[in-house]
């Protein structure tokens, strides 16, 4: 599912006029569940990367709905969910 993110992050910068980071988007992919993996909160884990932190902000929900990295982010988890209402 990490890869899934990944991926779907890094092809829609472009789009979000992100096009200049998408590694670091594709970054923020692989990290979103990291917490999962590890069994720590993800806020913890965040604080002991080297990510920018309008990423690290998007993937716990702190940055402004309108933030472009906050918009591909949840728009990714909700094509994830299948929450077509979202993601249209």
């Amino acid at each position: 599912m990490t890869l899934v993110r990944a991926r779907m992050a890094e092809m829609l910068a472009p789009s979000f006029g992100l096009a200049e980071r998408s590694a670091s988007l594709y970054m923020m992919g692989i990290f979103s569940l990291l917490d999962v993996f590890l069994l720590r909160p993800l806020e913890e884990l965040l604080s002991e990367i080297s990510l920018d932190k309008d990423l690290c902000d998007a993937l716990l929900g702190r940055s402004s709905p309108r933030h472009p990295v906050r918009r591909l982010y949840e728009l990714v988890v909700a094509y994830e969910r299948s929450d077509w209402p979202t993601v249209v």
